[in-house]
């Protein structure tokens, strides 16, 4: 049955097609409805939606994660700790917690699942008052090592997952640095290089909530280093 009369110039319902437009809109309506009422009645979306989030990802990532959510889902609870990915991936296992934000594990149980996966860039940071060159634009890492020589670095455990794969990123690029200070959390980091005691790469998604205040300058490079992030739940939710 033809829905639409298409010419060279433009496409139109035809008779059919105007009917099924007008009949539709209450069928989808129901359809939604219905699904509502079983997310409420079977709790396929919990009221309480218990989340931990790997130390190593930092709280001023957060309201960006889950801006979206809370918009669609009003009237789910959102309870939000901040754990080791070890303690995470337990929890969850345990149904302690019913997602994890972390980034990838070396191995999954096999009740667990990575529902999500998305990328997340670093960006330089240096002091506010840090001296840049005249029509600085971006970096190449032979000129930063010229302007970092002598700086302190503050960064993220090399113990956790992201500090293993940062170090292994810069010993690539012949970076072997020494950091004058490691840390669990980017948070503390960004907050510490404001006060000028050193310099660090931090995601890009921390920084936005510093803006106004100007705490940090960021320094353009053309190499970036990123991880994954992941989102790990159990395989029967």
């Amino acid at each position: 049955m033809a829905l639409f009369e298409r010419t060279t110039r433009q496409v139109s319902l035809t008779l059919a097609g105007r009917l099924l437009h007008e009949k539709s809109g209450p069928i989808l309506d129901a359809t939604s409805e219905v699904l509502r009422h079983l997310q409420h009645e079977f709790h396929l979306v919990p009221r309480t939606l218990r989340v931990g989030v790997a130390r190593s990802i930092g709280l001023a990532c957060l309201p960006g994660f889950f801006f979206a959510f809370q918009r669609k889902f009003l009237d789910v609870q959102l309870q939000v700790v901040q754990q080791s990915s070890h303690e995470i991936l337990d929890a969850v296992e345990a149904k302690d917690l019913d997602a994890g934000l972390l980034c990838p594990p070396p191995r999954l149980a096999r009740g667990l699942q990575i529902t999500h996966r998305f990328k997340d860039e670093f960006t330089l940071i240096v002091p506010p008052q840090f001296p840049l060159p005249a029509n600085f634009t971006r970096a190449s890492f032979k000129t930063l090592r010229k302007l970092l020589e002598g700086e302190r670095w503050l960064l993220i455990d090399r113990e956790c997952n992201t500090g293993k794969q940062m170090c292994r990123w810069m010993n690539g690029l012949g970076w072997r640095i020494e950091p004058a200070m490691e840390l669990d959390g980017f948070d503390v980091i960004v907050n510490l290089v404001s006060l000028g005691m050193g310099v660090s790469l931090v995601p890009h998604r921390v920084l936005p909530i510093y803006e106004q205040r100007r705490v940090v300058k960021r320094i353009p490079t053309r190499d970036r280093f990123a991880r994954e992030l992941v989102v790990v739940a159990r395989k029967n939710r």
